[in-house]
Order: C-alpha cells, then sequence, then structure tokens
C-alpha cells in the first residue's frame, strides 16, 4: 500500500513537471516570437 502511494505520488510529479517544462517552453516561445516581431 505505501508503494502504491509512493509511486502514485512519483507519477504526479512526474506529470506535474512535464506541464511545467511545456508550460516554460510555450511561454519562452511565445516571447522569443513576440521579441521578433516589434
Amino acid at each position: 500500500m505505501l508503494f502504491f502511494a509512493v509511486s502514485s505520488l512519483k507519477n504526479k510529479t512526474s506529470s506535474f513537471y512535464c506541464f511545467h517544462d511545456f508550460f516554460f517552453i510555450f511561454i519562452r516561445f511565445s516571447w522569443v516570437v513576440l521579441f521578433n516581431y516589434q
């Protein structure tokens, strides 16, 4: 049961980090596009 909880928590944190990386890349990309088209 403890192992299952730990693995579930790991999956949640990894998905959160994946979303955070995607968000950061999206912000960076939009910033570069805005900077280029000013």
